[in-house]
Order: C-alpha cells, then sequence, then structure tokens
C-alpha cells in the first residue's frame, strides 16, 4: 500500500465517522468518541431514536463543527450523547430478543 493509498482510506474513515482531520489531533478524546457516536446514530440507529434525542444528536454535531460553539462544549454533553447511544442500544438488545 503507498502513501495515496494510505491518505484516501484515512481521509474516507473520517468522513464515514462524521468527524475533521483537521480538529483530530487538538480535540478532546471524549468530544471526538461523541462526535462519532453522534454521527453514528444518526445514521444507522435514527429509527430508534425521538425527536427530543434527534434534535440534541444533530445540536452537538453543529456545535462540533463550529469552533467557537466546540469551546464551550463540555464533556458533561459529551456523555449525554453517549448515554443516548446506551439507550439506544438497550433497544436494540431487547428488540433482538
Amino acid at each position: 500500500m503507498n502513501q495515496k493509498q494510505i491518505n484516501v482510506l484515512r481521509t474516507t474513515w473520517f468522513k464515514e465517522n462524521g468527524l475533521s482531520e483537521k480538529k483530530f489531533s487538538s480535540t478532546d478524546v471524549h468530544l471526538l468518541k461523541a462526535q462519532k457516536t453522534a454521527h453514528n446514530l444518526l445514521e444507522h440507529q435514527s429509527h430508534l431514536l425521538t425527536n427530543t434525542q434527534t434534535i440534541k444528536l444533530k445540536t452537538f454535531i453543529h456545535s462540533m463543527k463550529n469552533p467557537q460553539l466546540q469551546k464551550k462544549i463540555s464533556k458533561g454533553t459529551a456523555y449525554a450523547v453517549l448515554n443516548i447511544q446506551n439507550k439506544i442500544n438497550r433497544q436494540n438488545y431487547q428488540l433482538k430478543k
């Protein structure tokens, strides 16, 4: 695998997970995990989300894309996104039981 292929794979992975390559190294890991989670929930589990949860996730993603708003996001907000993921995971488990 040459460097060009590696760069394409890296860029594709970032886009698939809703992350920005430019901000990756300077963003708190909790926020990155929450951003990836929010993106994946909206993309793959949107049918299980309530309207309120959908709005919270979209607002979080919007805030992560804006540098001024991103500075104001707390770890508590990131944990709220991760709690939504846990709730959806429990719903999925109950549906597959």
